[in-house]
């Protein structure tokens, strides 16, 4: 048996899939939070998959 002490991942090994659901009374507040999100991954030099 391992212990998840003993396994060793890596930093690609992860991935946070993000989900957004919103209506037109919030398209402001939206693009604030998914072009900071972009902006935070961009000065990571992070890669990212987009999915609609």
């Amino acid at each position: 048996m391992t212990s998840a002490s003993n396994h060793s991942f890596k930093e690609q090994d992860f991935h946070i899939p993000i989900a957004f659901a919103f209506d037109k009374n919030y398209l402001i507040p939206a693009g604030a939070c998914i072009y900071s999100l972009l902006e935070s991954i961009a000065k990571a030099n992070k890669k990212i998959r987009y999915t609609l």
